[in-house]
């Protein structure tokens, strides 16, 4: 049983509405939204997502609108705040505005803030729960990349960095494969196939959602019976995300 686990989770039912499902935690309603930082930017941060995520639900649904889509928009998100993060002025600006930021209004170092603290609270432990989000960089030992940027990564994206020869693709794949599987509880097994030998930097942002038999998922009172029923028992998932350069 592998489906994603996404920040709002979409749903296409036959009827043609949008759901979410809701999750109850015995976490204080607040540290959903921040645990450090300025709220308001928080706040801002997850509207925006939001808005992201329904906007990139409509083009998939354009494609298959027969079909139910599941994706999670704070594993992309997440990922293409770390492109800008590495990018520089033009490119980094046309990044967080395809994501939605308005830069006049949140200044890109409030977004990293704002992020970082995201990631954080979804981490936060919990007796009825365990949600954890990680991004990891592999890059081609070769490259030389500025470790101010890896710093930054690892300080506000809680990214880890490792070397790897993408030359040699079967390798690479199984180093990259393991290791992910090996976060996710071996619920990700493949989560990249055919790297090309030119590859210089992969970009992995994985989430993996576990809930403990004594507490059990409720589908939100709008999700029709035929999408989403009521069900007892342990129930782990995961979802993957990850870009290729």
């Amino acid at each position: 049983d592998q489906i994603p686990i996404t920040t709002a989770q979409i749903f296409k039912p036959r009827l043609n509405c949008q759901a979410q499902t809701h999750l109850s935690s015995s976490r204080p309603p607040h540290t959903w939204l921040w645990s450090s930082g300025k709220p308001q930017i928080i706040h801002k941060i997850i509207a925006t997502n939001t808005e992201f995520a329904l906007r990139l639900y409509r083009l998939l649904a354009t494609d298959i609108p027969d079909k139910n889509i599941f994706f999670s928009p704070l594993s992309i998100s997440t990922t293409f705040a770390m492109l800008a993060l590495g990018a520089k002025s033009t490119t980094s600006v046309q990044i967080l505005e395809g994501l939605g930021f308005n830069l006049n209004k949140i200044p890109e170092k409030e977004i990293h803030k704002a992020f970082k603290s995201l990631i954080q609270t979804v981490n936060l432990p919990s007796d009825e729960l365990q949600m954890n989000i990680g991004n990891t960089l592999f890059i081609w030992k070769q490259l030389n990349m500025r470790q101010t940027f890896q710093g930054k990564a690892h300080r506000l994206y809680s990214s880890k960095t490792f070397s790897i020869n993408f030359q040699n693709t079967t390798q690479a794949e199984k180093q990259i494969n393991d290791y992910v599987a090996n976060k996710t509880q071996g619920r990700i097994m493949d989560i990249v196939k055919g790297l090309d030998s030119r590859t210089a930097i992969v970009l992995v942002s994985y989430i993996f959602f576990k809930v403990p038999s004594p507490s059990p998922l409720q589908p939100s009172p709008v999700l029709p019976p035929y999408i989403s029923p009521p069900f007892q028992g342990h129930y782990s998932n995961s979802c993957r995300n990850t870009t290729t350069y």
